[in-house]
């Protein structure tokens, strides 16, 4: 559900999508298999996202939120960023990973579940709200075999004690350890 007041409403797109309870930390999660993913309305622009998530294994390329565009985001399932359409910058548990626009970045232990940062390349997200966007999937790709909690995407990067306040909430709220 989107808490925002915006009215970003996820709907069922294909695929597999179920609704666990309990499995969080108490929390519920959506398990996303087989090409499963959902279709956000609204115009957004997420530049920054911060989103608590496991990768079981399996699927595809896709994202955790990814937009029909070219955006920055793009995932598969080892937790490995694609090559030419990586983000600005990753923090995975509030561990930073330096030069992941160069370089690429594959996330240690993605099937344990984390609070990721994804700061969205702003060569390929620009910098104006658009249409298109999808938790799950990226460009026309399949999608990402995901047990997603949250997601929390925001216009900007934040600062940084605005991350320190976003991370501890939610390393909190899941029980997921932060350094």
């Amino acid at each position: 559900n989107d808490s925002s007041g915006n009215n970003y409403t996820a709907s069922g797109a294909n695929g597999q999508r179920t609704y666990v309870t309990g499995q969080l930390n108490g929390h519920p999660v959506v398990q996303l298999r087989g090409d499963g993913f959902f279709n956000l309305t609204g115009n957004l622009l997420a530049r920054e996202q911060y989103v608590v998530v496991r990768l079981p294994g399996g699927g595809d390329w896709g994202s955790y939120l990814g937009s029909d565009i070219r955006s920055g985001y793009m995932a598969r399932q080892d937790g490995r960023f694609w090559n030419e359409n990586y983000p600005d910058g990753v923090k995975q548990n509030g561990v930073n990973f330096a030069g992941a626009q160069n370089e690429g970045i594959t996330l240690p232990n993605p099937a344990s579940y984390m609070i990721l940062k994804i700061t969205g390349s702003t060569r390929n997200n620009g910098a104006t709200a658009r249409t298109g966007w999808h938790i799950g999937k990226q460009e026309g790709w399949q999608s990402l075999n995901m047990d997603l909690a949250e997601i929390l995407a925001f216009d900007r990067p934040l600062s940084l004690a605005e991350e320190a306040r976003v991370s501890i909430s939610l390393g909190n709220k899941y029980g997921i350890a932060l350094p």
